[in-house]
């Protein structure tokens, strides 16, 4: 996944997946690395709703309690807190705004709304809906291709 403003890759802090650890924009490539730390799982759930699990050890991108509360990756649970709307942009057909179910007024984004990389990716406030800052492009992976 990319952020739209910036071009930068959806991807764990520090290159893992730890329990607790969080997620940020980075604009290298992350293939460089030989890592998976950038791929992600959209797994759907029975509300269609989806949860977004690290590649490497399946770690679930978890809403804290409020929405100012960093987002981390914790082990799958039945936590609400795990389960995102994919809300499609009208216009593009890859592009996605990631709703927080158990904080519906919110999407990911650049948590410090500094359009930059390197930031902390986080729960940021859709005024009025969603905007650009808060729109991510999903690449389905090759082996999805078939």
């Amino acid at each position: 996944m990319t952020h739209h403003v910036t071009g930068t890759y959806f991807m764990c802090n520090d290159w893992h997946d730890g329990v607790g650890n969080h997620t940020q924009t980075w604009a290298q490539d992350p293939f460089a690395k030989d890592n998976t730390s950038h791929r992600w799982f959209l797994r759907q759930n029975s509300d269609g709703t989806v949860r977004i699990e690290s590649y490497a050890n399946h770690r679930c991108l978890t809403a804290g309690a409020n929405p100012p509360d960093v987002v981390t990756l914790r082990e799958r649970t039945d936590s609400l807190n795990q389960h995102w709307r994919l809300v499609s942009h009208a216009e593009r057909g890859n592009d996605f705004y990631m709703v927080s179910v158990v904080h519906p007024r919110y999407a990911l984004a650049i948590a410090d709304h500094l359009q930059g990389n390197d930031r902390l990716v986080g729960l940021t406030r859709m005024w009025g809906g969603p905007n650009l800052s808060q729109l991510w492009r999903i690449y389905p992976s090759s082996e999805d291709q078939g």
